[in-house]
């Protein structure tokens, strides 16, 4: 009775065990880290540019707005 269940244990260990080298879901996981690392990277590099142009159309929309000029 015992043999019987470390057979069937052992069995659908390795049967586990071949799935996962066979589907490799760890380098998918991987590819998505690079994948979100681009995008911090393009996201960074594109508030770089823009952020002084948006600082500086906030500052003056903002002195309008208090000074009462409207926006």
């Amino acid at each position: 009775m015992m043999v019987q269940w470390y057979v069937r244990a052992n069995c659908g260990v390795q049967r586990v065990m071949r799935r996962l080298r066979k589907e490799q879901q760890g380098l998918t996981m991987v590819e998505y880290g690079v994948a979100a690392a681009f995008l911090v990277l393009f996201l960074v590099g594109a508030l770089m540019i823009v952020g002084p142009q948006l600082k500086n159309w906030i500052t003056v929309t903002m002195d309008r707005i208090v000074n009462g000029r409207g926006a």
